[in-house]
This record gives structure tokens, C-alpha cells and sequence, in this order.
């Protein structure tokens, strides 16, 4: 497993030559993937079955999902929540007795209380703890983050959950076999908030203020991160126009590739957000009420959730490849 989530984004790095090496393409001025409209999430069961959903192809997936990430963020993580609900695979410890204490905390919440531990749980890396009421109401932690009482429950005792790593039970379940669209969804969300944020550091760089204006982010001293990341949008949705479609059995080296490509765009969404954020505060900005701060903590959860995507919700039962 990999080290424990983190607040806001993990990597830390001093200049775009620490972005993962790979066969980046930087692209000509203007040929970025034109983003689509729908930033507001499914309400309906017909609407997430017919708009996007498992059953959606996967680069229009990519598409839509990017643009909602760069409109809103927070709103795109927050809709997709409640329309879907990912951590509905996991296994499940009930709460033992009472009920859990949650309070919010600058990047998540802390959660306390006892919890009868399933048979299992021994063996599953991640565990869903459900509360009643509330939304969230599903946290997700690691299983080590539960101390063994001795008597068949555990505690946790102002464990921190990342807001990348709750759930809301009122979604739509979703399965093990709908592990690609979740990789897909929160992927292009994760992309789409990294290209916000580089915009508002631009625009920040510009004016004095992010978000006095319009700005070409492109143009700006962004320009190197503006690049990075409309390359690894437009290889990404390349490699989820090869991904399995609905219907299509799943092969064991497509899944791999899909999950070592979601894997790079969480590498450079994280590494661009930390060196937008790291440029600007280098320049004395930022603060409570600083909109590139804002923006940075909106995104916080998809960055949370996109760098542990491919173990919290595994690809499930992938056909034999005879390929």
C-alpha cells in the first residue's frame, strides 16, 4: 500500500523538471482537447444511466468529468459523491456502540468511536465506516487505522479522514466492476481542478489577486504547467479512447494499462498544483481569504482520493487476456 493519505497534495516539487518522466508531448498553442459543458452532476437514477455513467463511453467520460474538475472542484467532487457511491464495494465495520464522533478538521474530519470489526478485515487494506445521518456519512480509512480492542471491536480516536476519502450512502452503489469508470471519473476531475488551479496562479501572478480577471494561463509564467498538463489530458483521453468500453470484457493488461495511466495523471496533477501553489506563495500571496487559496483547498479532495483510486475501489474480475 502506499504511505498514508495526505492533507492536500504530497509531492513538493521545485520546477517542472521533477514531473514524472514519460513520453509527454508538449502541444501547439490552441490544440488543447476543447472542453464540453456539464458541470452540474446527475440527479436522477435515468440521468447518471444515460448521461455519465459505467455505461458512458470512456473518452466522453474523460471529456466531461475534466471539465466539471476545472469549473468547480469542490462542486464536482461533492456531485459525483452524491450521485455515486464508490465506497459501496468495500467491506463495512458497523459502529459497536453508540454513536461515532465526527468533527470537521482543515482538509477532512476526525472520527472516534468503537466499531465491530468483520471477519475479513484482516485481509482488506481499506474498511468503510458508515454513521447515520450526516453527509458524508461513509469514511473510509485504512485498516491499520483501527486498534484491535481484544473483544472483536476496534477504536479509532481522532483518526483523520481526508475529505478524498468519504462517501455519501444515499448514491448509487457502485461495483467492483465499475472500478474503470470511477478511475476515469475522478482521474479527468483531478486534471480538470490542476488546470483550475494553474489559471487562478496565473491570474494571481498577473493582477496581485486571483481572480481579478481573465488571463491566458498559457501565456502567463505558467505557461511550462499550462503545458504539462493539457499533454497528459489529451494522453489521457487517448488512453481511455483504447480503455473498454460498456459491454466490453475487461482484459488483465488493460487494466493495467489504465491503472498506470490514471497513476501519471495523479503524479502530475499533484506535482502541478504543488508548484502553481509554490510559485505564488513564493511571491507573498496566499492567506484565508486568498482565491488561489481557495481554489487549492477546493481541489483537495481529488487530489486526495486520485493518488489511492486504484486500490480503494480495485478493478473487479477482469476477463483472462488471450490477447
Amino acid at each position: 500500500m502506499n504511505d498514508s493519505p495526505t492533507v492536500w497534495f504530497p509531492y513538493q516539487p521545485q520546477s517542472v523538471s521533477d514531473l514524472p518522466d514519460g513520453p509527454i508531448q508538449h502541444l501547439p498553442n490552441g490544440s488543447e482537447p476543447a472542453p464540453l459543458p456539464g458541470a452540474t452532476g446527475p440527479r436522477t437514477h435515468a440521468e447518471r444511466t444515460a448521461g455519465t455513467g459505467p455505461v458512458t463511453d470512456p473518452a466522453t467520460l474523460v471529456e466531461i468529468f475534466e471539465q466539471r474538475g476545472h469549473l468547480h472542484p469542490a462542486g464536482a467532487w461533492e456531485s459525483y459523491t452524491a450521485a455515486w457511491n464508490w465506497a459501496a464495494p468495500l467491506t463495512t465495520a458497523l459502529p459497536a456502540d453508540g454513536t461515532p464522533d465526527v468533527s470537521a478538521d482543515p482538509g477532512g474530519y476526525l472520527l472516534s468511536g468503537r466499531w465491530h470489526l468483520p471477519a475479513p478485515a484482516a485481509d482488506q487494506p481499506w474498511l468503510a465506516l458508515p454513521l447515520a445521518g450526516g453527509a458524508p456519512d461513509v469514511f473510509v480509512v485504512p485498516a491499520a487505522t483501527l486498534a484491535d480492542t481484544g473483544d472483536g471491536t476496534a477504536r479509532t480516536d481522532g483518526a483523520f479522514v481526508p475529505a478524498g476519502f468519504t462517501a455519501r450512502s444515499g448514491g448509487t452503489a457502485l461495483r467492483s466492476e465499475d472500478a474503470l469508470f470511477h478511475w476515469l471519473a475522478v482521474a479527468s476531475m483531478a486534471l480538470g481542478a490542476a488546470r483550475r488551479v494553474i489559471e487562478e496562479s496565473a491570474r494571481a501572478d498577473a493582477s496581485g489577486t486571483a481572480g481579478d480577471g481573465p488571463v491566458d494561463a498559457a501565456r502567463s509564467g505558467a505557461a511550462d504547467l499550462v503545458a504539462v498538463v493539457a499533454a497528459e489530458r489529451r494522453a489521457f483521453t487517448a488512453r481511455a479512447r483504447s480503455a473498454p468500453g460498456p459491454a466490453t470484457p475487461t482484459l488483465v493488461h488493460e487494466v493495467a494499462e489504465l491503472a498506470e495511466s490514471v497513476g501519471r495523471v495523479a503524479a502530475v496533477a499533484h506535482h502541478a498544483v504543488a508548484l502553481a501553489y509554490e510559485r505564488s506563495v513564493s511571491r507573498a500571496r496566499g492567506g484565508d481569504g486568498d482565491p488561489l487559496e481557495a481554489v487549492v483547498r477546493d481541489s483537495a479532495p481529488l487530489l486526495q482520493h486520485v493518488r489511492f483510486v486504484t486500490e480503494l475501489l480495485p478493478a473487479g474480475h477482469p476477463g483472462n487476456d488471450e490477447r
